[in-house]
């Protein structure tokens, strides 16, 4: 009795001809592929005040930054170092609570830092 599971398989020439065909084939899609230039976006850290952004930083793991503007005859400070962004200590009379800065640093770019009483935001954004 002839069963299936005791024929024996054998290539042919033309198996290994299509074989190495489909081979070559991928192989050259794969490098044509890694040439093809990647996406540019880059990520910032965007300071707005009262929805006007007055400063935007490129961020990066070797950015350090420390910037300082003037709010209600106050210097607020925002530290880069990185990849993350922190709000400093504000004076108590502009930020009472100081929320904003017990924050922390932020690292991830679904995260904010926001200063309600002064309308401060602090995000990430990408900007092709």
């Amino acid at each position: 009795m002839n069963s299936i599971f005791t024929k024996e398989l054998y290539i042919k020439n033309a198996d290994i001809k299509l074989i190495g065909g489909i081979l070559i084939i991928c192989l050259l899609v794969l490098g044509v592929l890694d040439l093809i230039p990647k996406e540019t976006n880059k990520w910032y850290v965007v300071i707005k005040v009262e929805r006007e952004i007055v400063k935007k930083i490129e961020i990066s793991s070797r950015t350090q930054e420390t910037y300082k503007f003037n709010f209600s005859n106050n210097v607020v400070e925002v530290e880069v170092k990185d990849g993350a962004v922190r709000m400093k200590e504000m004076n108590k009379i502009i930020c009472p609570d100081s929320i904003c800065s017990e924050a922390g640093w932020i690292k991830e770019y679904y995260e904010a830092d926001v200063c309600m009483p002064n309308k401060i935001i602090v995000s990430f954004e990408r900007i092709s």
